[in-house]
């Protein structure tokens, strides 16, 4: 009676499940006489499935395709982005083989527990699999026995190779290794995960891998970077989260985020066709333009190199889009050796990437690929439309100039500032001005200006969604898909681009722009060359301008002279909180003033060019400068704080 009493408890608490959780089948409470509790405010379920210890956490509010995810050791362990992802309406199931070693017999029961999830439970025909340390080798195994039925691979610092851990060091476990393998000893053994993965490659699911650099236990480069080469040079998608100075502990990332949106949008049918231009969506809100057949894809085939360059500001250096393009690259062109140039700075437009180009690019002649955006930071700086023009078309004439047969990608990303043209299906003047260069210049070019205002009004996704200025790594995903499209469309497909340079746009656009050390200019008084630069105040400096060469004043009166040659002359340095006003005259003029002092100043040494005239004469000019003593009302001084001048 007892007995009957608990077995009419259980039925009645899962009976409950299947109301509050749209529908496990009935079918299978009588196996599951599971036992319920809570997991981060889901509902647990503690059960037997034929004879090994089974979990399932059932979500308060499932996704309406009952994804789910699986793990096959170590429930509850570093668990933080499983909580999210429940709490996002993803089922959760662990089926215990932790000591299995990935095994034949593991991969059986696994394919058992996935049938009972599918048929029994009525979860998802793919499931999302993930596994740290020896789960992730089964993780990587079972699902390169079977792709088709996985959704996406998540491991964490997993054992790819089973003479690196457990090794014949750690006797027991190795005993325990054998005896599952049903093996003698690992000499001729082919069951590791790094000589198993071809499958899983060729299928196209993604693969994350995170790792610490410094895993005493299973060492990264004899596990993880030997399979994700492998995988790579295979054609497979995966991508790589280094922690640097990390031991095997702590599994995961102190803030999941990238693992939730890499599961979630691998889980997201919409999301794919938005990426699909294929999809009756894509050719929809299509907002690539292209204009030339992309030849670098030939180059790259032929010699086996490539070098390819990303030039822009914040959400070109913030790691996202860039290093997806660059997996991307890398599957595409699997016997290929990439050089990627990383030339993004925050707060930078196409002005100042005019002036650092040949310095942050170096053997720029050597470029296959280059892409270009600065819409969001011409927009937000203020820029005038015919500076916008004149440094865009400077930046593509010199590439040319350099290398005719250079491919040039623009790229106009989304920030708060073009949302209302974005949601009126208008074209912000900065793209617009952009836009003009592109198609002057024959370049392919990419408005996502304008797909993400049509994708939003249609009800697709919404800003918070897309993360903003500077992206989720939903947002990421977009522009890289939107970038992978472009390559469908253009490698080896369409005309050439015509190699002779046309007359320009603007006789004064900065194809000749460079910076020129501080050292050459002729200090009269009150400025000093530092090197090393420190900051005098508190505000904040950026890596990479500490520790640098700065020629700078923080006094009324300080005067230098510069002599250069060409058509325009310009500053770039730090505008910090104590930014003054500098009078400046070129060839004896009257004395004009600039205010460097900018809306950001007050907490941060800002990179910024200032130009002081671009449509002079050709030839030889002296530039006279000197620091106010009338200063900005917000700033705490009057100083100036000199990188390079900029010279065109």
């Amino acid at each position: 009676m007892k007995r009957f009493y608990f077995f009419l408890t259980a039925m009645l608490a899962l009976a409950c499940a299947v109301k509050s959780h749209d529908k496990i089948s009935e079918n299978a409470l009588a196996e599951l006489s599971a036992q319920k509790s809570l997991w981060e405010g889901a509902d647990r379920y503690d059960f037997k499935y034929k004879g090994r210890d089974a979990i399932l956490v059932a979500p308060q509010n499932p996704r309406s395709d009952r994804a789910w995810i699986m793990r096959p050791a170590f429930f509850g362990a570093f668990a933080n982005a499983d909580a999210e992802l429940v709490r996002r309406g993803f089922f959760l199931a662990y089926y215990d083989l932790t000591h299995c070693y990935a095994s034949p017999p593991a991969m059986r029961m696994a394919d058992d527990f996935f049938d009972f999830a599918k048929n029994s439970l009525k979860l998802k025909d793919k499931v999302v699999i993930e596994g740290l340390s020896r789960g992730g080798a089964f993780a990587l195994n079972w699902a390169n026995r079977d792709p088709g039925k996985i959704q996406c691979v998540y491991v964490d610092a997993p054992v790819c190779d089973f003479d690196s851990w457990p090794s014949p060091a750690r006797k027991d476990l190795y005993a325990d290794f054998l005896k599952q393998w049903d093996i003698k000893s690992s000499g001729g053994f082919k069951g590791n995960p790094i000589d198993n993965f071809e499958n899983l490659a060729k299928s196209g699911v993604p693969v994350l891998l995170v790792a610490g650099d410094s895993d005493k236990t299973v060492p990264y480069k004899d596990n993880g970077a030997i399979y994700a080469k492998r995988f790579f040079d295979s054609g497979g998608n995966i991508r790589t989260i280094i922690k640097r100075g990390c031991d095997h502990h702590p599994h995961g990332l102190k803030n999941p985020s990238e693992i939730v949106e890499f599961i979630e949008g691998s889980c997201s049918e919409d999301f794919k066709a938005l990426g699909d231009r294929k999809s009756k969506d894509y050719k929809r809100f299509n907002s690539i333009h292209k204009r030339a057949r992309l030849e670098c894809a030939e180059k790259f085939r032929a010699r086996k190199s490539g070098k390819v360059a990303f030039l822009g500001g914040s959400i070109t250096e913030m790691n996202g889009w860039r290093n997806m393009v660059q997996d991307d690259l890398k599957r595409r062109f699997p016997d290929t050796k990439f050089e990627f140039v990383d030339a993004g700075i925050s707060s930078l437009g196409t002005t100042p990437h005019a002036f650092r180009m040949s310095q942050d690019i170096p053997e720029l002649k050597d470029v296959d690929l280059l892409f270009l955006e600065g819409a969001v930071n011409d927009h937000t700086n203020g820029f005038s439309g015919t500076a916008q023009i004149r440094a865009a078309e400077g930046i593509v004439r010199r590439a040319l100039a350099e290398n005719p047969k250079m491919d040039i990608i623009m790229l106009h990303f989304i920030w708060d500032g073009f949302l209302d043209d974005a949601r009126k299906s208008t074209t912000p003047q900065t793209v617009s001005n952009h836009e003009k260069v592109a198609a002057h210049y024959n370049l392919n070019s990419i408005d996502f200006v304008s797909e993400i205002g049509a994708r939003m009004n249609a009800g697709q996704f919404d800003w918070k969604k897309f993360g903003g200025t500077h992206p989720a790594p939903f947002g990421h995903r977009f522009y890289a898909s939107a970038i992978a499209n472009l390559f469908d469309a253009a490698f080896d497909c369409g005309e050439a681009r015509k190699k002779n340079l046309p007359a320009p746009l603007d006789k004064f656009n900065y194809s000749r722009a460079h910076f020129a050390p501080p050292q050459s200019a002729k200090i009269k008084r009150g400025w000093s060359l530092e090197n090393p630069w420190k900051a005098k105040t508190k505000c904040s400096v950026r890596g990479r301008f500490k520790n640098i060469a700065v020629l700078e004043t923080r006094s009324a009166g300080a005067e230098l002279e510069f002599d250069f040659e060409g058509s325009a002359i310009g500053i770039y340095c730090l505008a910090g909180d104590e930014a003054g006003i500098l009078e400046y005259s070129i060839d004896g003029s009257p004395f004009k003033k600039l205010d460097t002092y900018t809306k950001w100043s007050s907490q941060l040494y800002l990179p910024w060019v200032f130009m002081f005239s671009d449509e002079l004469r050709e030839g030889k000019h002296k530039i006279c400068l000197r620091m106010s003593a009338e200063k900005n009302p917000e700033s705490r001084g009057t100083a100036c704080q000199i990188i390079n001048f900029c010279v065109n």
